[in-house]
């Protein structure tokens, strides 16, 4: 009866006319499916996040025991191979594991020194053009240099935006000698000492 509440009243007569438990419960059916979908993705994933955290850690650790016992394990394994096949196959075996073991060694061993070539490369580069951070940056290039293809990449990535912080100029400048010293160490010293240790040409190393 109050006039210029008569349009409030008209509202809310309209809000309740619309008014529906069925809308509500399909509304609330609706949200819990697609909330429970959201949960359900989210435990998936938590799940395999662990699952594949559970296993790194287990095949660190096996890797660990091989390593304490690899001479028994070697002659276990012997002992398995010389039980199971003829001899002649059995000597096959073992003469391809022994070839494979000294190839592996001797890459390792050529990335690791072709690692550390690049780092003091890195290193003489960036005193004689006095870049800054020289000695961290060389370790961040060595290290990541161990990673096969992209590893020296990422190091001049990285080198190159922690210089920028200081000096866009110094950065463009330790990109060029990053990219040269890379493939000095890249297409000249890495295919010579890998050829050396492995008992190949370096073109054959390069190819």
């Amino acid at each position: 009866d109050v006039e210029f509440l008569e349009p409030y009243a008209e509202g809310v007569r309209e809000e309740l006319g619309s008014f529906s438990w069925k809308l509500i419960v399909e509304k609330l059916g609706s949200f819990l499916r697609s909330g429970a979908g959201v949960f359900d993705n989210f435990f998936t994933a938590v799940s395999s996040i662990m699952s594949g955290l559970t296993n790194s850690i287990i095949s660190f650790l096996f890797m660990l025991y091989m390593l304490a016992a690899k001479e028994r394990v070697g002659e276990h394994s012997r002992r398995l191979i010389y039980s199971f096949s003829r001899e002649k196959i059995a000597d096959k075996i073992i003469y391809i594991f022994h070839i494979m073991h000294e190839n592996f060694t001797a890459f390792v061993s050529s990335t690791v020194v072709g690692a550390a070539v690049a780092g003091a490369l890195t290193f003489i580069a960036m005193v004689i053009l006095r870049l800054p951070y020289a000695g961290m940056i060389s370790v961040v290039v060595g290290v990541s240099n161990l990673i096969p293809i992209i590893g020296s990449i990422v190091g001049v990535g990285i080198g190159t935006l922690i210089i920028l912080i200081v000096s866009p100029i110094q950065a463009l400048v330790f990109l060029i000698a990053a990219i040269l010293a890379n493939q000095i160490e890249g297409n000249i010293l890495f295919p010579k000492l890998m050829g050396k240790v492995m008992g190949l040409p370096a073109m054959w190393s390069l190819l």
